[in-house]
């Protein structure tokens, strides 16, 4: 049996879906959980807790989200995704700096293709990691979700989710 269960939390930009398996983090997504996922909507504690800490952070009450999550990940991947959670709020770096970071420069493809992949985007902040020293977040659902905030709190004003000028 399928112990996946999802909730929903309103972003400045959409719905966000959080979902959880054996009670831990697994993905947090635009995407609603279908049918053949056998998930099912549910008011799990930790499921509670991350929606509320997903909204504080979109309220700018704070600079990360902290969750228990999935703990699966290779050497690898879990040197690269610590690399990742360890880029300040508000500053970005590049997939060569992050392959630098962890003792492999030659890895920036690889870092690139973990970072696309990369299921709790919000947790592990991708959308801070950059194809090169100047350019854009390539990563589509943190992408989109910047483009998203970007159009409406400009539109707003810039009153929420702003720190230093700077949108979470």
């Amino acid at each position: 049996m399928n112990s996946r269960r999802y909730t929903a939390v309103t972003a400045p930009f959409g719905i966000l879906y959080i979902t959880i398996d054996n009670g831990q983090l697994v993905r947090i997504d635009s995407r609603k959980p279908t049918i053949a996922d056998a998930l099912r909507f549910d008011d799990h504690p930790l499921l509670r807790d991350a929606a509320e800490t997903v909204r504080c952070y979109f309220e700018g009450h704070s600079t990360a989200v902290t969750l228990p999550c999935m703990e699966s990940f290779s050497s690898f991947q879990k040197a690269v995704f610590d690399a990742v959670k360890s880029i300040p709020y508000g500053e970005t770096r590049s997939l060569e700096a992050i392959a630098r970071q962890i003792g492999r420069p030659q890895s920036s493809h690889a870092v690139d293709m973990l970072c696309r992949s990369n299921p709790l985007w919000l947790v592990i902040p991708t959308h801070r990691v950059l194809t090169t020293e100047h350019s854009r977040s390539p990563y589509l659902s943190a992408e989109e979700a910047l483009r998203r905030m970007e159009q409406r709190y400009l539109k707003d004003g810039l009153t929420k989710c702003q720190k230093d000028g700077k949108l979470f």
